[in-house]
């Protein structure tokens, strides 16, 4: 069945579209509702996961979902009967159409095949599923070669031929279907352009209106025939279809009721029989000018052929027409995943797509093996089962039964179906996925992406599938890469005043780096990096080589970056080379794996010293201000009188320092009596990560660096630093670790010791928490159970 979008002003979640136009055929309301119900014989894979097949069979038999899964079979099974004989007419066209009935019958026996099926196989209660119109389209326009290719044979050969394409495509379609479920590789296949799927879906709006046309006709519709069509021979064959199309559109979108649907055919039919009564005219007489559906089939509809029949088909045609048949597959794969997508949406339920994907291809391997086209689920048939309150496998069962009825009967009955009626839906199939693929979606869409969508459709009608194929994913792709191209790989730029490294430095140090800090530059990036937008970057970088002085260090932070192609880093290597003439080094950090191997093979002999790789941001701060730190200090042109003005202006900083130094020197005299001396050696551990700290550490001698519990540094303590302060207040578990990065020696204030101070010197007390407040605290994050490392989970 058709796969029309579900909702309004729905997103769609894989891509940057907020476009999902209504349902056709049953009402909806202003929102759909979105729930899931938790019982064992609930609506989704969360109930049928608890219970059997026949567990829930059996409960839904005793329940009111029975008689509501038999009302709903019976109005699916009247639109299916309908709909297989609308797109046999598509399929067996032209000199192939004497075979109709006989396809409309290999149809009806697969729609049958899918309910039953998927029906019972899906993750959805109440899931039904057809041979879809889409893929018959592509395989009508297979009828033109068929016929040429079984020109001078009998007329059983063309029949086979065609039948042949149905049964290879139904077959490769489903094994494709369930090679995806099984490799569970369903997600991957989200990620198909919107606009290559809109294209598509548009394209078959298109075909399917013009091959109702032609199937009411009776005549090719082409630029040379298109003249001809308003003869009035040929107007009074296809003019009440096309009203009857427009007319039933129009109706659809104001009402959006099955009813309105069903009501329509009948009423239609019932008009134009008696219009040949008040005519004069004989059914038979309408058969013989083409205003009737008519056949072979006047007893049982299946089967149509036998395993001795297949002696006919003409296999070259076959092999000459596979390409056609992958068509089939993309175009088959298109449609199910937005018709799964659609029902997710319309009925809150969340399906497994690599269950619907083994489900459909399991069904279609089935019914291709008595002729019928590759198909899937259904939306608008599952939609109305859940709007009905049939959300149950009886569902599909009972369809199942309805369609084989059908089969059984025969096509005695169906031959009364004028063909006006059969085209005219088929019509309006075809408008309604042009209304909303092509017409409703341009106020959603810029314009280069709905550009795509139109040259898909035009690609489509007026040249075939597979090159319409072709071109919207070629297109697609390089309007993806042309975007990806023009996105700012440069997230910030900032230089080394606005941002240091945790390292502590002496007070002359710091004043440097405030002096030379605009020597280093950092550029963080974010994104991937490739052939179509590495130019944009190092135009970027090469700005501030032209600057009076030209920076020392050009910093590129890569941490947020997913990937290098290999042709930037050539581009790189070239820009290294371009810095190296200026004097610049280049600072790569966080680079992803295989990035450092493939830049050191390209870079020319003798620039690799002006290249240096470091694990994080942090640490290659660090190494450019040691560097230029170093660069001042040998360097010959800083007079003496340079070095004293740098003294004056580090003379307050000097003057704080030593102020603090004095007060904590004077607490730790006084605190001596509560503290213990602890010694550390280089690589030690002050604490463990996770355990209780209630004690702090007042650093007297060495450094510490604080790590969280990846290893990349948070910062560095020093002399007068009182580490994990929180512990006075209240018992904490620290995230990070403090790891002694030379000899170090702390002063360490107990819990006991401390409740002790406060209730014997509480002036001191004070004196000492104003201390770790304003100057001396060196807090450590606070670790959560979550954020623990998993081996120390067991100790938290």
């Amino acid at each position: 069945m058709v796969a029309v979008p579900l909702g309004k002003k729905r997103t769609f979640p894989d891509s940057d579209c907020v476009y999902n136009p209504p349902l056709v055929g049953f009402p909806m309301g202003t929102r759909t509702r979105h729930h899931v119900v938790p019982s064992p014989v609930g609506r989704g894979d969360e109930g049928r996961g608890q219970v059997t097949l026949l567990q829930r069979l059996r409960h839904d038999l005793l329940s009111a979902k029975f008689p509501r899964a038999l009302l709903a079979a019976c109005t699916v099974t009247a639109v299916l009967v309908l709909y297989c004989f609308a797109i046999s007419g598509i399929i067996f066209n032209g000199p192939l159409h004497p075979f109709a009935a006989e396809g409309a019958g290999m149809l009806l026996f697969g729609a049958a095949v899918f309910c039953l099926v998927v029906g019972l196989s899906s993750g959805y209660g109440g899931a039904l599923a057809a041979p879809q119109d889409a893929s018959a389209v592509v395989l009508g326009t297979m009828a033109a070669t068929v016929a040429a290719g079984t020109d001078h044979a009998p007329a059983t050969t063309a029949f086979m031929t065609m039948t042949a394409l149905l049964i290879v495509s139904s077959l490769v379609t489903g094994l494709s279907f369930v090679a995806i479920g099984h490799f569970r590789l369903s997600n991957l296949l989200r990620f198909i352009p919107f606009p290559v799927t809109a294209g598509f879906i548009a394209g078959v709006g298109w075909t399917l209106s013009v091959a109702a046309v032609a199937l009411m006709s009776g005549m090719a519709l082409d630029w040379e025939t298109l003249p001809r069509f308003l003869d009035a021979e040929r107007l009074w064959k296809w003019g009440p279809g096309v009203a009857y199309g427009l007319v039933l559109f129009v109706a659809m979108r104001r009402t959006n009721s099955i009813a309105v649907l069903f009501g329509s055919l009948v009423a239609f039919t019932l008009l134009f029989h008696l219009v040949l009564l008040l005519a004069g005219l004989s059914v038979e007489d309408a058969k013989a000018a083409g205003l009737m559906l008519s056949g072979k089939s006047q007893s049982g509809l299946w089967p149509t052929f036998g395993p001795s029949d297949f002696a006919h088909v003409n296999w070259e045609v076959v092999v000459d027409l596979l390409p056609e048949v992958f068509a089939v597959v993309m175009i088959t794969l298109l449609y199910l995943l937005v018709c799964i997508h659609g029902l997710e949406l319309s009925t809150g339920v969340k399906v497994d797509l690599d269950r619907e994907f083994r489900a459909a291809g399991f069904a279609g391997m089935i019914a291709g093996m008595g002729g019928s086209g590759p198909g899937g689920h259904a939306i608008v048939l599952s939609y109305a089962s859940w709007k009905l309150g049939a959300d149950t496998p009886w569902t599909g069962l009972l369809t199942f039964l309805g369609l084989g009825l059908t089969l059984y009967v025969g096509g005695t009955t169906l031959d009364l179906v004028p063909m006006s009626v059969i085209g005219g839906f088929l019509f309006f199939l075809g408008v309604d996925l042009l209304h909303d693929w092509l017409i409703a979606i341009r106020r959603r869409l810029d314009w280069m992406v709905y550009g795509v969508v139109v040259l898909i459709t035009l690609s489509i009608a007026f040249v075939g599938f597979v090159e319409g194929i072709v071109v919207g994913l070629f297109v697609a792709f390089v309007l993806f890469a042309v975007r990806i191209s023009q996105m700012e790989l440069v997230e910030a730029s900032l230089t080394g005043r606005d941002l240091r490294s945790h390292k502590v430095r002496p007070v002359p140090h710091e004043a440097i780096l405030n002096e030379r800090g605009e020597r280093i530059r950092i550029f963080r990036l974010r994104g991937y990096v490739f052939f179509g937008s590495i130019h944009r970057l190092t135009d970027r970088l090469e700005q501030p080589l032209g600057e009076s002085p030209p920076p020392s260090f050009i910093v590129l932070d890569c941490a947020a970056v997913l990937g290098f192609d290999y042709s930037s880093t050539r581009v790189l290597c070239l820009y290294l080379l371009n810095a190296c003439s200026h004097g610049v080094k280049l600072v790569i950090c966080a680079a992803p794996s295989g990035f450092r191997l493939a830049m050191t093979r390209d870079l020319p002999t003798g620039a690799e010293g002006n290249l240096r790789f470091e694990s994080d941001l942090d640490r290659a701060l660090e190494w450019c201000e040691d560097a230029s730190i170093v660069a001042y200090s040998s360097d010959e042109t800083n007079t003496a009188e340079s070095r004293g003005a740098l003294l004056d202006r580090v003379a307050p900083d000097l003057e704080e320092h030593l102020d603090r130094q004095v007060v904590f020197e004077e607490l730790l005299d006084r605190l001596e009596p509560w503290l213990e001396r602890r010694q550390y050696d280089v690589g030690d551990w002050l604490g463990t990560p996770g355990r209780p700290e209630t004690a702090i550490h007042l650093l007297v001698a060495g450094r510490a660096t604080v790590v969280d519990t990846g290893g990349k540094r948070l910062f560095q303590c020093g002399v007068g630093d009182a580490i994990g302060h929180r512990g006075v207040f209240r018992a904490h578990r620290a995230m990070a670790a403090v790891v002694a990065d030379e000899p170090c020696v702390t002063m360490v204030l107990g819990a006991r010791n401390q409740r002790l101070l406060e209730a014997t010197e509480p002036e001191l007390s004070l004196k000492f928490y104003r201390y770790l407040i304003t100057d001396g605290g060196c807090d450590l994050p606070v670790l959560t159970p979550r954020a623990l490392p998993s081996s120390l989970r067991d100790t938290y």
